[in-house]
């Protein structure tokens, strides 16, 4: 179902008959997310509607985990050896690094409006959110630290923030379902 033919049919089947107010109807299939979104958006906001299509695209999960896969590869890359960033592959990871930052904070963005943040079937209810807020949050501190501290080096705390990034490849895991579920399971039984 193509985005036009599914915001049509929304519009004239969903949002006319619609007693639950937690479900959308988007490619083909049902999402539920919070009633409200961020006590602003209700299920019945056509940029709601659009957002949850958004996040729920497969070409969008697929841009999201590419960049990840990059990210990944560009950390593994960089030549830690070397204290002030001198060779021209480090300076390079460290000039695009902050694209990949802008689109972590885009896709939890996105995320948090269309889902909601808190709640049933909101952003927060979901266990492997919880790792990609918590890395949000810490790429978030590592890029504003320097600026608050006056410091482009920053100290161990700032390193300690850096490391979190190598969590980022754990999102891919979210996409493979048997590994997703060994994972709840072996997290489950501690």
């Amino acid at each position: 179902m193509k985005f036009f033919d599914a915001h049509l049919w929304y519009l004239s089947k969903y949002r006319s008959q619609n007693k639950n107010n937690d479900l959308f109807y988007v490619n083909e299939s049902k999402i539920y997310c919070a009633s409200k979104s961020l006590n602003l958006l209700d299920n019945r906001s056509y940029f709601r509607f659009y957002l949850v299509w958004i996040i729920n695209s497969k070409w969008f999960n697929y841009f999201i985990m590419s960049l990840i896969l990059a990210n990944s590869i560009f950390l593994g890359l960089k030549d830690y050896t070397k204290e002030n960033d001198e060779t021209p592959m480090n300076r390079f990871i460290k000039a695009s690094d902050p694209i990949f930052n802008f689109f972590v904070y885009f896709e939890c963005v996105l995320k948090v409006i269309a889902m909601g943040f808190c709640g049933r079937n909101a952003y927060m209810s979901d266990t492997w959110n919880w790792l990609d807020f918590f890395v949000v949050l810490c790429t978030m501190a590592n890029d504003l630290l320097p600026l608050i501290m006056g410091s482009s080096k920053g100290g161990s705390g700032i390193k300690v923030m850096r490391t979190v990034r190598l969590l980022r490849p754990l999102k891919l895991l979210r996409t493979i379902p048997s590994i997703r579920i060994l994972i709840s399971t072996l997290l489950s039984s501690v």
